[in-house]
């Protein structure tokens, strides 16, 4: 099978380069370009920026991210409309050995994306000339902890190898052949992989299942790059396709630079583990919690795993979407405490948020989550939570990797929590939350539940299977409205002749 790299151009007014999301059954990928009077860019001349001030935005000539940026907010200085995207025209094509289906990203008037076969492209973004291209499903020798050197990535989950977008950061890898190069960093089968982003060269890899290297583990997550931490982190989710016992799924933390392991997180049992409680290896081969006996992964060596046990663990924690990341975020002090929604519950322990235990301006990463239904026997599924933990909405802190919060979506006609309902309790949040300034204007007189802010509310706008979608204050994790804005995903009898 294989794609496509199409680029359009404006026969008018400029406006600036805004990547357009293309579903999976189209091939290739679409980027959208004006003219701003030089033929080789679409973009305003380097240094010029705009205001965008409905989202408080500075707008440049890159997309560097999934959805733009940090919050995912997706918005950019555009001036397209109606009228304007009527004088669209091709600008140039690049075919590609296989489906893209993955947001492309731009930085550096280039323009990155992988495509199914395994391919990851680095384009001109002005002239289609490809940069350099990446083979992931070759051998290579930049992998850390790979049971053999040069691996192999193997992993596949069926969507595609490369269906992660990728992010461009000015944060340097070790490797780096140019000191001052940037690095790109995108997941491809069950790896994150880190390359400089002007020469295509592995920096580092990290498999998230090397113990099992064709397993249906795969990273449809996009990297999220937090500068404002020491060390630089990358956070990434991971997904097992439905594929239980494999490892356990989660949000993970690496170094930027070097690749190795800082936290994991695992939603399903509420534990952040770090590298020295399983072995001190940055191996994913640990799991504490995937079944397998592991002389680290203990009450002595974890605090808290013991109530927290391994009967808890189904491998079901997956995260497909994209972390959303709020660097200004001040962490609380103390322990964090529990939202349930569930009538059954294990034994979530109170942690405390950060090292110090004082509030610290360490940011946020927000993620939501799936399931899986890992277990057959309904009565066993449903004491675990499945359909509450592991379906639900986190608020971390980058720097501990401990919840700060937690938030699960209330029961609706098509959310009953009843393992025994075909088609019902299957509301993953697979999709990427947003991060919105509301202001404080906008709510009703004494109808925001949000702790009190200066000026604007931050709220998570966040959809799920169900067909709601929510917004939750980011503080607490709070609910502020819910709206069923579209039919439900399930469609099974049972929900399909619901009254």
């Amino acid at each position: 099978m294989r794609g496509q790299i199409r680029v359009v151009r404006a026969r008018s007014a400029a406006w600036s380069q805004a990547p357009i999301r293309v579903g999976r059954a189209v091939l290739g990928f679409l980027l959208v370009a004006g003219l701003s009077g030089a033929a080789s860019s679409s973009f305003a001349p380097a240094g010029a920026a705009l205001r965008a001030t409905a989202h408080g935005l500075t707008c440049s000539d890159t997309w560097p991210v999934y959805q733009h940026d940090a919050g995912r907010t997706a918005a950019n200085c555009s001036t397209l409309s109606n009228v304007s995207a009527a004088t669209l025209l091709p600008a140039w094509f690049d075919s590609t050995p296989g489906a893209v289906t993955a947001e492309p990203i731009v930085s550096g008037n280039t323009v990155y994306a992988g495509d199914s076969s395994g391919l990851f492209h680095a384009v001109d973004q002005a002239t289609g000339a490809s940069r350099w291209t990446f083979n992931m499903q070759i051998p290579h020798s930049c992998f850390l902890d790979a049971p053999t050197n040069p691996y192999v990535e193997r992993h596949g989950g069926g969507f595609g190898a490369i269906t992660s977008s990728a992010n461009v950061s000015p944060v340097v890898g070790k490797n780096a052949s140019n000191l001052g190069d940037p690095t790109v960093y995108f997941g491809g089968g069950a790896t994150l992989f880190a390359l400089d982003a002007v020469t295509g060269a592995c920096e580092w890899a990290q498999d998230f299942d090397p113990n099992a290297p064709t397993s249906a583990i795969e990273i449809e997550s996009s990297p999220m790059v937090d500068t404002s931490v020491s060390p630089p982190e990358v956070i990434v989710g991971d997904d097992d396709n439905s594929g239980p016992g494999h490892q356990v799924t989660g949000l993970f933390a690496f170094n930027a630079k070097t690749g190795a392991l800082i936290w994991r997180y695992e939603p399903e049992r509420d534990v952040t583990l770090y590298p020295s409680e399983f072995g001190g290896s940055d191996a994913l081969t640990l799991s504490c919690g995937d079944g397998t006996a592991n002389a680290y992964c203990n009450s002595a060596n974890v605090p808290g795993i013991g109530m927290n046990s391994l009967a808890w663990a189904d491998a079901c924690g997956d995260v497909w979407a994209s972390p959303v990341l709020d660097t200004s975020y001040v962490d609380p002090a103390g322990n964090n405490s529990y939202q349930s929604q569930a009538s059954t519950d294990p034994v979530w322990q109170p942690k405390q948020i950060t090292h110090s235990g004082n509030s610290s301006p360490d940011g946020l990463v927000v993620f939501g989550t799936g399931n899986c239904a890992a277990n057959p026997s309904p009565s066993t599924t449903y004491a675990h939570d499945d359909y509450a933990h592991s379906e639900a909405d986190f608020g971390l802190d980058p720097v501990t990797g401990v919840r700060v919060w937690n938030w699960f979506e209330p029961p609706n006609a098509y959310n009953t929590g009843n393992p025994n309902e075909q088609g019902a309790g299957d509301d993953d949040f697979g999709s990427t939350a947003n991060l919105i300034a509301v202001p404080n204007s906008d709510f009703p007189v004494g109808k925001n539940p949000c702790p009190a802010a200066v000026g604007s509310t931050n709220l998570i706008i966040q959809g799920s299977k169900s067909g709601f979608a929510y917004g939750v204050c980011e503080q607490n994790g709070v609910e502020v409205w819910g709206v069923q804005a579209a039919q439900p995903g399930q469609l099974a009898p049972s929900v399909m002749t619901r009254k």
